[in-house]
């Protein structure tokens, strides 16, 4: 039996969505550490970016307006999956600072 290789699952399986699945997970676990770092002082200067994106996401997993209302099965808690996916792959990137800092201060 040969495997299914159609450009559907090329797509799917691709590298770069694992990366981006990888960053988001990468970020949620330095999210409070840097929260932490930002409020104790320790961290200057602050990174704008990075904290306005961690706002936007709670903000928008919080907010009860959503793109999709989350009474609609499965596509309501989709749209919740795919738009912080998304925010927090971005934030992965706007930490880059307090990650270099991080890995020459650590506790």
């Amino acid at each position: 039996m040969t495997r299914n290789t159609s450009p559907k699952w090329k797509r799917l399986l691709a590298p770069r969505r694992w990366r981006l699945l990888w960053q988001a997970g990468k970020s949620l676990k330095l999210l409070v550490p840097m929260w932490r770092d930002c409020l104790l002082g320790r961290y200057r200067p602050l990174p704008w970016k990075a904290l306005i994106l961690s706002l936007v996401i709670v903000g928008y997993l919080l907010c009860p307006f959503d793109l999709i209302p989350d009474v609609i099965p499965l596509w309501g808690l989709a749209d919740d999956v795919v738009i912080c996916g998304w925010l927090l792959s971005r934030l992965y990137d706007a930490m880059q600072p307090w990650r270099e800092w991080h890995a020459l201060h650590p506790k």
